[in-house]
């Protein structure tokens, strides 16, 4: 069950791979689970040098259909 895997992942897991509905997600961070609310919060990293910037991605579990961890 993917909320059991991610009340167990330790934030900075990298997570190549994240279908989330329809949606694949790629190159994404774990960051963090909150059993209570059912928020998975996952970073990603755009751009390189002084263009960089992170982002935060934050799902429901119920949505995410699959999980890849590295």
């Amino acid at each position: 069950m993917i909320t059991d895997l991610l009340r167990i992942l330790d934030p900075g897991t990298p997570v190549p791979t994240l279908v989330v509905g329809g949606a694949t997600l790629t190159n994404l961070v774990f960051s963090s689970f909150n059993a209570t609310t059912n928020l998975a919060s996952f970073a990603t990293r755009t751009g390189t040098g002084t263009n960089a910037s992170t982002n935060i991605v934050t799902v429901n579990a119920n949505q995410i259909l699959a999980i890849t961890t590295a």
